[in-house]
């Protein structure tokens, strides 16, 4: 996937380890499509130091990710899901199929 979607992606998941800085950084960067020089001057830094905090901040949140591995194992809890909807659609009778579609839904929910 593009790194800019991961790097996103990651945030969402993560932003509450990063320093303030960091996610600010990250933020203006990645979702506001700030460039490095707006950022700078919105921070009254050097647009090195934009730079470098960002490049820190992706590190970080790809590290995160390979130790708490959270974007992972939503994705698969998300394809066993979508497998256990499959096999009911195809396997149980009218009476038992709303019920087990309503955990289905709230197992998505909580997938969000």
């Amino acid at each position: 996937m593009e790194k800019n979607i991961m790097i996103s992606i990651f945030y969402e998941y993560y932003k509450k380890l990063l320093t303030d800085k960091q996610a600010e950084a990250i933020e203006m960067y990645y979702l506001e499509d700030l460039s490095l020089t707006e950022i700078a001057d919105i921070q009254g830094v050097s647009k090195q130091s934009i730079s470098e905090t960002i490049k820190r901040s992706e590190k970080a949140l790809y590290d995160f990710e390979d130790s708490l591995k959270m974007y992972e194992r939503i994705n698969e809890l998300s394809s066993l899901v979508d497998r256990l909807e499959n096999n009911l659609l195809n396997d149980l009778d009218d009476e038992h199929f709303s019920k087990y579609m309503e955990i289905i839904y709230q197992i998505r929910n909580k997938l969000k």
